[in-house]
């Protein structure tokens, strides 16, 4: 499968639990592990998954 195809899955995938903007922040935040995980060839639902299973709250301060 290639990149755009993977990474599309992804996409899909979180969109089906988040709105379109929060899984676009994912997406972006999570660039570098999805492009490792498509080098490594970890299935993108699995990959999609534990990006769901993490809390993400892009609005929210760190401290």
């Amino acid at each position: 499968m290639d990149k755009e195809q993977y990474e599309r899955e992804i996409e899909n995938f979180l969109h089906k639990y988040w709105s379109e903007d929060k899984t676009r922040q994912a997406m972006e935040l999570c660039s570098e592990q999805i492009n490792e995980a498509h080098e490594r060839g970890l299935p993108a639902e699995l990959l999609a998954s534990s990006i769901v299973s993490v809390p993400f709250n892009p609005g929210a301060s760190r401290g």
